[in-house]
């Protein structure tokens, strides 16, 4: 039996992106004038540039739905 293609497992992440206009001082608050959510984690990361690759191989992703609110 031959086998094609990549399997990816493991930590598949929401990475939460926040723009700021400037770094805080010690202890400071700042303003955060842009937030965004984004896919991450190392497996993914592996898929999504394969893909970009055209690589030829069927990805497919093996992992977990977490019970937070990134994952309902």
């Amino acid at each position: 039996m031959e086998r094609k293609g990549i399997i990816a497992a493991g930590n598949m992440l929401v990475d939460h992106v926040h723009q700021i206009r400037q770094w805080p001082e010690r202890g400071w608050l700042v303003e955060i004038v842009h937030s965004e959510r984004a896919t991450g984690g190392a497996p993914l990361n592996v898929l999504l540039t394969l893909a970009k690759m055209h690589a030829g191989l069927p990805l497919q992703a093996v992992g977990l739905i977490g019970e937070d609110n990134d994952g309902d």
